[in-house]
């Protein structure tokens, strides 16, 4: 009974496992990321993107981001008290074909004629909005956010994806070589 040589294609099959490997350790780490990212603000999900991606014979190298980016610093680091700024008046949407009206035919602009807008008499009205505890942004004036500690969820991200890519790994050589 003769089962060949075991050897034969050895080479072929070993040349393949970095591709292979860089699709599986992005998918990992993917998973991983958005679980310990979770959402911020309730609509925006915390992810990765590929940078860059080599690949040669003796291995692979990814480089990876979270995205967006501001969000995944808030969460690893977290953000000190600070002012929110009242928002203020925006100007009509318009295409920008006329200089000094905003793109906007004569008498269309709400700043054409240089008069600034008409200020608001009386106590500023609180918008509607998500936010609880005293917080709703009012018209005029700024609000104090009390800030928030981080998580550190970029570095828990890291620490749980290193030893599944590593395990990863030699599944994948296993199976090049069997």
């Amino acid at each position: 009974m003769s089962f060949g040589n075991i050897l034969d294609g050895l080479p072929e099959r070993l040349s393949t496992v970095p591709a292979r490997y860089a699709d599986e350790a992005m998918a990992i780490f993917q998973l991983v990321a958005e679980r310990h990212g979770g959402r911020m603000m309730g609509r925006y999900q915390l992810t990765i993107a590929e940078a860059k991606r080599y690949v040669y014979d003796q291995g692979c190298t990814l480089i990876v981001y979270g995205t967006p980016a501001g969000f995944w610093a808030w969460r690893e680091t977290g953000a000190g008290p600070h002012a929110i700024a009242a928002k203020g008046r925006r100007k009509a949407k318009t295409r920008g074909t006329r200089r000094g009206t905003g793109g906007a035919r004569r008498g269309h602009a709400p700043t054409f004629t240089g008069r600034s807008a008409k200020r608001r008499k009386g106590k500023a009205k609180r918008m509607p909005g998500r936010l609880g505890g005293g917080l709703a942004h009012p018209q005029r004036g700024p609000v104090r956010h009390p800030g928030f500690a981080g998580r550190k969820a970029w570095t828990a991200t890291v620490a749980e994806v290193t030893p599944k890519l590593d395990a990863g790994l030699e599944l994948a050589l296993s199976q090049a070589v069997a």
